[in-house]
């Protein structure tokens, strides 16, 4: 596990964003490893609740994008003032606000129970289903998250980061053309987030689509220098056959305090 140095939150040892707030961790990360690894069963849509079971976790070295890769979290739309202590047992907003401290302090099991109290309260609490969301990906249980999303996206269709992290989950699946839509409609909310952009290029990248990966990580570095979107840039120009091209993307990341050793073997096959 890695702490990320803007909030603090706990994520997993080669997460390339913080699953909480989006920060650039600076650990080294290759696609294929990164975002996915090796599929254990074939993708599914979400069950309904009554019908659920355990899912399968999907070999990964990291998240959200990570994830946001990770694994990406937002400033709370509300600003209302939290209540008393002698209210929290039955305020909706103290129990969000309870679940959100559980999730900084890796405690996704108690985020868990501390939201479904709050949406117990207020059915109709947006940012209660978005956070427990979240803390269902950091637990592993990825349909579940989709479930949270859908709630989320179904009270504000309008919100970027449900469709990115719902886009993360369904990633996580392997449900790659469903993922990929929901990061494009997380863009099209929200064009300036360079996280997003990665994520989409680690789904391309998944498919196959070498091109539209690089196309992605280029908006990525364009918005801002993510060392990670060098690093998986270079891949996708080794699968290409560009080893020029992935050399100087490999120092570039290099430059800027990233270890992108996975990318260095990537490219120590091929030569």
């Amino acid at each position: 596990m890695q702490k990320c140095p803007n909030c603090q939150a706990e994520n997993e040892s080669q997460a390339p964003t913080c699953f909480l707030c989006g920060t650039t961790l600076k650990k080294r990360g290759l696609i294929g490893r990164l975002f996915g690894g090796s599929k254990k069963g074939g993708g599914r849509g979400a069950p309904a609740p009554e019908d659920y079971t355990e899912t399968e976790n999907y070999t990964r070295d990291v998240l959200l994008e990570e994830p946001d890769q990770f694994e990406a979290a937002r400033d709370d739309r509300e600003r209302t003032a939290s209540p008393g202590p002698e209210d929290a047992p039955e305020d909706p907003v103290v129990l969000k606000e309870r679940g959100k401290e559980y999730l900084n302090q890796g405690q996704y099991q108690l985020a868990v129970e501390a939201n479904n109290e709050a949406i117990r309260l207020n059915p109709q609490y947006t940012d209660a289903y978005y956070n427990r969301g979240l803390a269902y990906i950091r637990l592993g249980q990825y349909h579940r998250a989709i479930q949270d999303f859908d709630e989320a996206i179904g009270l504000n269709s309008l919100d970027p980061d449900a469709y990115y992290n719902r886009a993360y989950a369904l990633f996580m699946l392997h449900q790659l053309p469903r993922a990929i839509a929901d990061y494009a409609r997380s863009i099209e909310l929200a064009p300036n987030g360079p996280e997003r952009y990665i994520g989409r290029g680690a789904a391309y990248f998944e498919q196959g689509a070498y091109e539209r990966s690089i196309e992605d990580f280029d908006q990525a570095i364009r918005l801002g220098e993510y060392p990670s979107a060098y690093a998986n840039r270079a891949v996708s120009q080794i699968r290409l056959g560009r080893f020029v091209e992935a050399e100087e993307d490999i120092k570039r990341a290099e430059e800027l305090g990233y270890d992108p050793q996975e990318a260095i073997a990537e490219l120590d096959k091929h030569r």
